[in-house]
């Protein structure tokens, strides 16, 4: 099963209607895919956990040659506070960045980490040391001021 893994905030069940077509630009094989929904597309989304996954057809993985190269594998094994995480983004469409940092606080689905990245870098990838996907960056949150 091959897909888009985003949040959403980003792609929300608004854009998951029949006929809403998007585009997604694969930097690392120099292609633009054309994806439009439809009533067979397998698609969830959840405001709850902030996260969207949509599911490519066999038709647009065939048509555009498409395998397991061409994407990132999921992690199996569970998150472990302390460990190394990688970033990359594309943050505001810009150039390539790669950050390093670690995990800070594991909830389960979210976690927490301590990464230096950039603003509008939503759905990048969290990549672990055996460059598996663990998951995806949501949001910054900010340190709460202490009230005195």
């Amino acid at each position: 099963m091959f897909g888009l893994l985003a949040n959403n905030h980003v792609i929300d069940s608004n854009h998951l209607k029949p006929n809403f077509e998007f585009k997604i630009i694969m930097k690392n094989i120099n292609k633009e895919l054309y994806f439009k929904i439809n009533n067979s597309t397998f698609a969830f989304t959840s405001k709850f956990i902030d996260t969207t996954f949509i599911q490519f057809t066999e038709s647009l993985i065939e048509q555009e040659k498409l395998n397991e190269k061409h994407f990132l594998c999921p992690c199996a094994n569970t998150v472990e506070t302390g460990k190394n995480i990688f970033i990359i983004q594309y943050p505001k469409g810009d150039a390539l960045k790669f950050v390093h940092g670690k995990i800070n606080i594991n909830y389960g689905f979210d976690c927490l980490h301590i990464c230096s990245i950039q603003n509008r870098s939503s759905g990048s990838p969290l990549i672990n040391d055996d460059l598996k996907v663990i998951g995806i960056h949501k949001s910054r949150r900010e340190k709460k001021k202490e009230k005195r």
